[in-house]
């Protein structure tokens, strides 16, 4: 994967413990939300021309990629999904969808769900607009007499207890998911998308067992015109940090300044917060699994 310049890998590990040693790290997580049908709230909808249309995914995904393509969840971390695996989506497991469209017919959101018993399954939730979401959520909340349960695993960890009135009714629990490693890291580098504010001036001294180009010390200036990383001497004034830690941060699953607290890596405070001011301020996200 390096030589061929490969920026990224994701897995699904049979198990953390080995793949650590090749240099992957936990970097994906969900929540899994269950809440009894009979204690969904009520949701009012707007009288505003919008419209739920369910149907097969494969006959809809059509109308569902532009929407994923555009929201959040798929721009952090997430996958483009080729046509080929949304038949794959489909062939695999069978899930329906109902879609939101507004007055003008403009898909606005959209549910990707299954039915497993007395379950109902939501495998993604997407809405654009405040509209859509309600839409969606009454679609969920009409299913009251058919399901006794509702279950929905969010691609990543932000938390949305809040938006019930009574967070108590609902069982939410943290499950690890897809592991990731920067490959080549020059390549990752070039093209990381960092924020307009960052400052960084220093040395890490990256520990890198499996890929001997990475191995070594790195010289980081971000500046007003953009990301330069090089390889440089050895330097006794320099971060220490592995593989797993540096995709942690960068990934945004961490932070630096986190990681320096408990002993993860080596860092003074300032240091910590230039690597921070550097990555991305979002948690990444993963809806597919491979």
């Amino acid at each position: 994967m390096y030589k061929n310049g490969v920026e990224l890998s994701y897995l699904a590990p049979f198990s953390l413990r080995f793949y650590r040693r090749l240099g992957y790290e936990q970097v994906f997580n969900h929540i899994e939300y269950r809440i009894a049908s009979r204690d969904l709230p009520r949701i009012k909808v707007a009288d505003d021309g919008s419209r739920i249309v369910r149907g097969a995914l494969s006959k809809m995904y059509e109308d569902l990629k532009p929407l994923f393509e555009r929201i959040d969840i798929s721009q952090r971390g997430g996958i483009v999904r080729e046509d080929w695996w949304w038949q794959y989506l489909d062939l695999r497991n069978g899930w329906d969808v109902a879609l939101c469209l507004d007055a003008k017919g403009v898909a606005q959101g959209y549910l990707i769900y299954s039915r497993d018993g007395e379950q109902l399954i939501i495998k993604e939730f997407v809405a654009e607009t405040v509209a859509a979401r309600h839409q969606l959520l009454e679609f969920i909340v009409k299913h009251q007499v058919t399901f006794k349960e509702i279950v929905y695993e969010a691609p990543d960890t932000d938390f949305l207890l809040d938006y019930l009135p009574n967070g108590d009714d609902v069982c939410a629990t943290i499950k690890p998911y897809m592991m990731a490693r920067i490959v080549n890291l020059k390549n990752f580098f070039d093209k990381y998308p960092a924020p307009q504010d960052a400052k960084a001036d220093l040395v890490f001294r990256l520990h890198d067992d499996n890929i001997a180009d990475n191995d070594g010390y790195w010289h980081l200036c971000v500046s007003d015109d953009g990301i330069e990383l090089e390889k440089v001497e050895q330097s006794s004034e320099s971060v220490e940090i592995s593989i797993q830690q540096l995709s942690k941060i960068f990934m945004g699953a961490q932070t630096a300044t986190g990681l320096a607290r408990r002993g993860q890596i080596i860092a003074t405070a300032e240091e910590a917060a230039e690597l921070d001011s550097v990555r991305v301020k979002q948690s990444p996200s993963l809806v597919d699994y491979f």
